[in-house]
């Protein structure tokens, strides 16, 4: 009985977040039909005995236990740190439980100083390439310790979140920096941060963190830009039509929905639709029939090849708030109803001599081989099609997660 209570009141006091509710019996039923992609970070610097190194690697083996772990289910990362970065398992290494305990046993102990926001910059590269659309991105971050850059560490670890990944941060034993530890991990920290007493409490927690990954929403797409980007979307509003034109706007703020970093300025977005200015006739301009008729007669239809001049010539410029040094991506809307595919495809070129990346989409029936000239190579991801206007929206998480591949591309870590 005493023993019991010491337990109890040892997991109390340790565990500084969260509280919950579930019984750790329901873990198993309560996972299942919920597929994530979790990533293990461990802590494998000098400062860990082997003992207490073995302890965290049996947490894990415990752990990956209560997931339905499989290709559409649960996969599982796991890497490792010191001053040193190896991923020892990537998510498509394997399907099923038993062998990914077995491997995780395997994993060595690397030793070496803290450096954690150097590990976190490798984890997110861990998330952009591997990681699922449509299933929650859960990274849980264990260390001993605080960091040897808690600069980089803060700045990574927010890198992560802004990608769309919820952090759990455990710290173990006096070492770490609750500070810290809050920076790394998730808001609400009292949801996803702990602190506890040693390495024999990570048995204790086990089934309640694996119950407070399993509420983890499912992952929305963000694209957070490693660089500053200027974006422009361009359509001819004039040959679409209003309800059209509608579908185009919708599909167009969903796809800005899904920029994580604007805020900070480092993505900009901005929409050229057509042209006004040019097809206007004021009511003073002409004083007789004649000259009004010839005018309107002779007024220049300005298509989708105008607007993608306009695009390349000045909406990149700094004084329609562009950056000299930006990367520049546009995404241009054809459809049947345009003209003159001769000197858009003129224009786009010019426009990628420019070093703008040209993505399309495409609308109806429109010859798949002019929109392959159109966009920047290769086509496959450059391009998406869709049957009709009304259709947008069922592809415009399709077209994020192509657009986002290249707007969060991240540089290497050393």
């Amino acid at each position: 009985m005493f023993l019991a209570s010491f337990i109890l009141s040892l997991v109390s006091v340790a565990v500084a977040a969260p509280v919950f509710t579930e019984e750790p019996t329901d873990v198993v039923k309560f996972c299942h039909g919920k597929p994530a992609d979790i990533f293990f970070l461990l802590d494998s610097s000098s400062s860990i005995w082997i003992v207490n190194y073995r302890k965290q690697l049996q947490f894990l083996q415990d752990i990956v236990a209560t997931f339905p772990i499989s290709r559409t289910g649960t996969r599982i990362g796991v890497g490792i740190f010191s001053h040193l970065y190896k991923t020892e398992i990537s998510f498509n290494d394997f399907d099923n439980v038993e062998d990914l305990q077995n491997r995780i046993k395997k994993i060595p102990h690397i030793m070496g100083t803290t450096h954690t926001g150097r590990a976190l910059g490798h984890v997110r590269k861990e998330f952009a390439r591997e990681a699922r659309p449509g299933v929650a991105h859960i990274a849980v971050v264990l260390t001993d310790g605080v960091s040897r850059n808690k600069r980089s560490t803060i700045k990574q670890a927010q890198l992560l979140k802004d990608q769309g990944v919820n952090v759990f941060a455990i710290g173990i034993g006096k070492g770490p920096n609750m500070n810290e530890l809050e920076a790394i991990g998730s808001e609400p920290s009292n949801e996803f941060v702990y602190k506890i007493a040693g390495f024999n409490v990570l048995n204790f927690i086990k089934d309640k963190l694996a119950l407070k990954v399993c509420r983890v929403p499912k992952y929305q797409a963000y694209c957070s830009a490693e660089m500053e980007t200027d974006v422009m979307f361009a359509f001819d509003s004039a040959s679409m039509g209003t309800k059209n034109v509608r579908h185009a706007q919708n599909f167009i703020s969903d796809v800005v929905g899904k920029f994580g970093n604007m805020a900070e300025g480092m993505i900009r977005a901005g929409m050229l639709s057509g042209f006004c200015e040019s097809n206007r006739i004021n009511l003073n301009q002409y004083d007789n029939k004649e000259t009004i008729s010839s005018a309107v007669r002779n007024t220049e239809v300005r298509g989708l090849d105008y607007i993608v001049e306009e695009l390349h010539r000045h909406s990149y410029n700094v004084s329609r708030g562009g950056r000299e040094n930006s990367r520049k991506m546009s995404v241009i809307f054809v459809d049947e109803t345009v003209e003159k595919f001769d000197q858009i495809i003129v224009q786009s070129e010019i426009a990628k001599a420019k070093g703008i990346k040209v993505y399309v989409v495409g609308v109806g029936d429109v010859d798949e081989a002019i929109l392959s000239t159109i966009c920047s190579s290769p086509p496959e991801n450059h391009m998406v099609r869709a049957s009709s206007y009304d259709a947008l929206d069922s592809i415009a998480e399709e077209y994020s997660e192509l657009f986002c591949q290249e707007i969060s591309v991240l540089p290497d870590y050393e």
